[in-house]
């Protein structure tokens, strides 16, 4: 790669020469070997300037532009925001990433590109808040917030933040709470069971309401395996799901309490 008193002299010569968009192409060449991923997005914004025949550097100055040239002007300028803010969130700078990608009309290429996140204890709490906080990738940061915050801290995003989106986001994410919570509550069920009557196969591959049949030991002294506040809670919100599956768990965490 060019040192940067070679690469002002290449450009300079080139410019000299009018050569435009030899200088663009060793410019953003440089700028993607170096991860400066805001120069080169003005790079790309000066190919697309270029390309149209425009001044590389918008003035202030309204372009006298066709619609079909608008048109053209704006896609790929959205491809510019797209290929940025990918390229940033490949490369863990996620908050910087979501600058580019917010103007990106193409949702489902965002949701997939925060999707595709190495999430660690360093970013999670990064990542919740573009998924789920910005609603980018609604289902995947809320999986995120379910798993690595808790049923407690999703129910209290549900009923604070959720209230304004759509239906079909808010029944997805009634879904997958009530799923999660009827796994916790199999699973801490199978478990009481396993310590008390021995370990079984059975038992992993049975329902709730299955675990519970005729096994009124398990509640004895007012027993319970999940806080009863989730669970009140969860069913509460159940009322919207609209998956058979989990409306048929939602019956069985009822009939569980």
């Amino acid at each position: 790669m060019l040192e940067s008193g070679d690469l002002f002299d290449r450009i300079s010569t080139h410019i000299d020469q009018g050569r435009i968009a030899e200088s663009l192409d060793i410019l953003e060449g440089h700028f993607r070997h170096q991860q400066k991923f805001a120069e080169l997005f003005e790079i790309l914004k000066a190919r697309i300037r270029h390309d149209l025949g425009l001044p590389l550097i918008y003035s202030g100055i309204p372009d006298d532009l066709t619609s079909e040239q608008q048109q053209q002007l704006e896609t790929e300028l959205l491809q510019a925001c797209q290929e940025v803010g990918t390229a940033l969130l490949k490369t863990g700078r996620i908050a910087e990433g979501w600058i580019y990608l917010q103007p990106v009309s193409d949702r489902d290429e965002v949701q997939t590109a925060i999707e595709q996140l190495a999430v660690n204890d360093d970013n999670v709490d990064e990542v919740i808040e573009i998924a789920l906080g910005q609603w980018a990738a609604p289902a995947f940061g809320f999986r995120l917030l379910l798993n690595r915050r808790g049923t407690c801290n999703a129910i209290t995003f549900f009923d604070t933040q959720s209230f304004a989106q759509p239906e079909p986001i808010r029944q997805l994410l009634a879904n997958q709470l009530v799923e999660h919570v009827y796994r916790e509550l199999s699973d801490n069920v199978g478990r009481c069971i396993a310590e008390n009557e021995g370990a079984t196969d059975s038992l992993e591959q049975a329902r709730l309401a299955g675990l519970i049949r005729d096994r009124g030991w398990l509640f004895e002294e007012c027993g319970h395996h999940l806080d009863v506040t989730h669970l009140a809670a969860v069913l509460r919100i159940a009322r919207i799901c609209d998956r058979s599956s989990t409306l048929e768990q939602a019956l069985e965490l009822a009939q569980y309490g």
